[in-house]
């Protein structure tokens, strides 16, 4: 299992959309938005405002389901549920090992794993366009 999983079929349907330059596209404005919402999300959780937090992780939540990042997608749904549940953004989540202590931690994960996600959304670009230019398939 990759370490940093995405759903090829999300980024091929995407390709199939709209062809290389719409998968290059999609992929730069969610990721893009993914980083500008995880900043959002620190700076609510850091000035106490879980409701900015929430919107913020909300909006990690959809672009990452475009781009098929799916561990990104849990994550941030992780931090929605515990935000949800009104847990104060230094207060422990749950115990649970694969969900780091509170909310700052979790986002803490979130953007080491979304730097790694978003280097595997690159190359997977470049696999489409490669594979498009030569004739070849879809990977499967």
């Amino acid at each position: 299992m990759n370490k940093f999983p995405i759903d090829r079929k999300a980024l091929a349907l995407l390709h199939e959309l709209g062809g290389d330059e719409f998968l290059a596209e999609m992929i730069d404005r969610s990721s893009k938005n993914i980083s500008q919402q995880l900043a959002e999300a620190r700076r609510g959780l850091l000035a106490g405002d879980v409701g900015t937090a929430r919107l913020a992780l909300h909006a990690v939540v959809g672009s990452a389901g475009i781009l098929g990042a799916v561990e990104i997608m849990e994550l941030a749904r992780a931090g929605l549920a515990a935000l949800h549940e009104g847990v104060h953004p230094l207060e422990r989540i749950r115990p649970n090992e694969s969900v780091p202590g509170n909310a700052l931690e979790l986002l803490d994960k979130i953007e080491n794993v979304w730097a790694h996600t978003r280097t595997r959304l690159e190359k997977e670009r470049h696999g489409f366009e490669i594979e498009n230019r030569s004739g070849g398939g879809q990977r499967g």
